[in-house]
């Protein structure tokens, strides 16, 4: 295969197949030659015959192909090309669909995290550990919840805008990944093992006081040196882990009387566009919303709570 340029990685890999030679400009004898769009390259051919694989459906796209007098056989990558390549040239197109060949695909290795990329955080183990994944040729998709705009450039990493519940993406994960200098309890790795997603963590204690251990987690050392790419991607199965009980109920009430879906009365402070009525409300009007949207209209100043005895609102 020659070739003048072009994309090194594909050069690459396509190199594993066959001979490749970069065009210098040299004379190229060989019993067959196939070319796509390049016909120029003919000065420089010797060969018994010259095939032309045909690639576009011209009538669709209105072009007329280019057509070479040594050019001894067409060939067409489906019926519609060869089609519309005889329709157009008069010339006789043979079907030789391309095949297929593919290695033995690799499971994605998807991890995710939520957190700040600040030092304190492990901004340098997220670097070192995506290096080492790539080092050793796995693919791997990163998702990253935060709003830090000094981001990590790896072309691995998606970066998500971050949200109160992310427990979906959690549960749909590999690992959840927490590389800290230090934690004090970390809620988004104990919500990731309730929910059986197994974690990566730097080697802390509270770890330790939580339950983690080699069935449902993998420690890494501060200096990451005990990084074990395969044993990551073995990944952790069926683990039972249950989070500490918490012992806030002594102090919390058990009953609330707050609904935020009850309906209470508000007085408009100003005349304002409501998104959630969907109209204008002008001053002193008077409507209900619920608990909810009210403590969201007043902590605006845009509202006072009233009340109103029975149905008698006038």
């Amino acid at each position: 295969m020659y070739y003048r340029d072009g994309d090194f990685n594909q050069i690459d890999r396509i190199g594993n197949n066959v001979e490749i030679h970069k065009f210098k400009g040299e004379k190229i004898k060989c019993k067959r030659f196939f070319l796509s769009y390049a016909c120029d390259i003919l000065d420089y051919v010797e060969a018994e015959e010259y095939i032309c694989v045909i690639h576009a459906d011209y009538k669709a796209m209105g072009l007329r192909p280019n057509l070479d007098r040594r050019i001894t056989k067409y060939i067409g990558v489906s019926k519609v090309v060869c089609d519309s390549f005889e329709e157009i040239s008069g010339k006789k197109c043979e079907l030789m669909y391309n095949f297929v060949s593919l290695d033995k695909p690799k499971k994605v290795l998807r991890l995710i995290s939520a957190t700040r990329l600040t030092a304190e955080k492990g901004r340098n183990r997220i670097i070192t550990l995506g290096k080492r994944l790539d080092s050793a040729g796995i693919p791997y998709i990163w998702f990253i919840f935060t709003n830090d705009s000094n981001i990590i450039r790896n072309e691995h990493i998606v970066y998500m805008k971050p949200r109160m519940d992310i427990s979906n993406y959690i549960a749909d994960c590999d690992y959840l990944v927490q590389l800290s200098d230090t934690e004090s309890y970390c809620l988004s790795v104990v919500e990731a093992l309730t929910l059986g997603t197994p974690v990566i963590v730097t080697d802390l204690p509270v770890f330790d006081e939580l339950g983690l251990d080699e069935s449902n987690s993998i420690k890494l050392k501060l200096d990451m040196s005990n990084i074990d790419v395969d044993e990551i991607c073995k990944g952790k199965k069926d683990f039972k882990w249950v989070a500490p009980k918490s012992e806030w109920g002594k102090y919390l009430s058990k009953e609330s009387s707050y609904d935020p879906n009850r309906e209470v009365w508000v007085q408009a402070k100003a005349t304002y566009d409501d998104i959630a009525l969907g109209k204008r409300v002008i001053k002193d009007e008077k409507y209900p919303v619920s608990e909810k949207r009210k403590n969201y209209l007043t902590d605006r100043e845009l509202v006072d709570t009233i009340e109103v005895p029975g149905d008698r609102f006038d």
